[in-house]
Protein backbone atom coordinates (compact mmCIF):
# COMPACT_ATOMS: atom_id res chain seq x y z
CA UNK A 1 0.00 0.00 0.00
CA UNK A 2 1.02 3.49 -1.02
CA UNK A 3 0.10 6.80 0.56
CA UNK A 4 -2.57 8.58 -1.55
CA UNK A 5 -1.07 11.48 -2.11
CA UNK A 6 2.04 9.98 -4.16
CA UNK A 7 -0.34 7.53 -6.04
CA UNK A 8 -0.40 10.26 -9.10
CA UNK A 9 3.66 9.94 -9.12
CA UNK A 10 3.77 5.98 -9.20
CA UNK A 11 1.26 6.17 -11.70
CA UNK A 12 3.40 8.68 -13.74
CA UNK A 13 6.17 6.09 -13.53
CA UNK A 14 4.49 3.19 -14.17
CA UNK A 15 3.00 4.70 -17.96
CA UNK A 16 7.03 5.70 -18.62
CA UNK A 17 8.08 2.28 -17.92
CA UNK A 18 5.30 1.01 -19.79
CA UNK A 19 3.60 -0.91 -16.86
CA UNK A 20 -0.11 -0.77 -16.97
CA UNK A 21 -1.99 -0.45 -13.82
CA UNK A 22 -4.43 -3.37 -13.42
CA UNK A 23 -6.67 -1.98 -10.67
CA UNK A 24 -6.57 -0.09 -7.11
CA UNK A 25 -7.92 -0.21 -3.68
CA UNK A 26 -8.64 2.62 -1.35
CA UNK A 27 -8.09 2.00 2.02
CA UNK A 28 -7.66 3.81 5.97
CA UNK A 29 -4.72 3.17 8.09
CA UNK A 30 -5.02 3.52 11.27
CA UNK A 31 -0.90 3.71 12.82
CA UNK A 32 -2.41 3.12 16.29
CA UNK A 33 -3.55 0.03 16.38
CA UNK A 34 -2.60 -1.62 13.06
CA UNK A 35 -6.15 -1.68 11.83
CA UNK A 36 -6.74 -1.81 8.12
CA UNK A 37 -10.13 -0.64 6.80
CA UNK A 38 -11.30 -1.51 3.23
CA UNK A 39 -13.47 0.99 1.44
CA UNK A 40 -16.05 -0.79 -0.44
CA UNK A 41 -16.42 2.49 -2.70
CA UNK A 42 -13.32 2.57 -3.66
CA UNK A 43 -12.78 -0.29 -5.83
CA UNK A 44 -11.31 -0.06 -9.53
CA UNK A 45 -10.54 -2.77 -12.31
CA UNK A 46 -9.06 -1.75 -15.34
CA UNK A 47 -8.04 -5.08 -16.45
CA UNK A 48 -10.56 -5.34 -19.13
CA UNK A 49 -10.05 -7.07 -22.66
CA UNK A 50 -6.64 -5.97 -23.57
CA UNK A 51 -5.67 -4.43 -26.26
CA UNK A 52 -3.79 -5.90 -28.95
CA UNK A 53 -0.90 -2.81 -28.84
CA UNK A 54 0.47 -2.66 -25.35
CA UNK A 55 1.05 0.70 -25.41
CA UNK A 56 -1.98 1.53 -26.02
CA UNK A 57 -3.13 -0.74 -23.52
CA UNK A 58 -0.70 1.06 -20.64
CA UNK A 59 -1.56 4.14 -21.66
CA UNK A 60 -5.22 3.65 -21.27
CA UNK A 61 -5.12 1.76 -17.63
CA UNK A 62 -3.12 4.84 -16.64
CA UNK A 63 -5.47 7.19 -18.02
CA UNK A 64 -7.81 5.53 -15.83
CA UNK A 65 -6.18 5.38 -13.04
CA UNK A 66 -5.60 8.89 -13.01
CA UNK A 67 -9.02 10.00 -13.49
CA UNK A 68 -10.15 7.04 -10.56
CA UNK A 69 -7.19 9.34 -8.56
CA UNK A 70 -9.23 12.88 -9.27
CA UNK A 71 -12.41 11.14 -7.59
CA UNK A 72 -10.81 9.87 -4.84
CA UNK A 73 -8.53 13.18 -3.87
CA UNK A 74 -10.31 12.93 -0.62
CA UNK A 75 -10.06 9.81 2.26
CA UNK A 76 -12.97 7.75 2.38
CA UNK A 77 -16.01 8.32 5.05
CA UNK A 78 -16.48 6.03 8.14
CA UNK A 79 -19.52 4.13 7.66
CA UNK A 80 -19.87 5.20 3.53
CA UNK A 81 -19.33 1.37 2.40
CA UNK A 82 -16.61 0.60 5.29
CA UNK A 83 -17.10 0.38 8.78
CA UNK A 84 -18.12 2.79 11.38
CA UNK A 85 -15.17 3.23 13.20
CA UNK A 86 -12.42 3.17 10.65
CA UNK A 87 -9.65 6.16 10.59
CA UNK A 88 -6.38 7.01 10.09
CA UNK A 89 -4.12 7.44 6.39
CA UNK A 90 -5.44 7.36 2.97
CA UNK A 91 -3.59 4.18 1.76
CA UNK A 92 -4.06 2.64 -2.11
CA UNK A 93 -3.28 -0.52 -3.21
CA UNK A 94 -2.32 -0.58 -6.90
CA UNK A 95 -1.69 -3.30 -9.16
CA UNK A 96 0.73 -3.02 -11.44
CA UNK A 97 1.64 -5.45 -14.83
CA UNK A 98 4.58 -5.29 -16.86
Amino acid sequence: MIDASIAADLVNRAESLGIAILGMDGFLVDDDSDAVYPSLARLSDYSRTIESDRDQFVRRTCADARATLQEWSTPPVAGYHMQGEARGRHMLAIVLDD
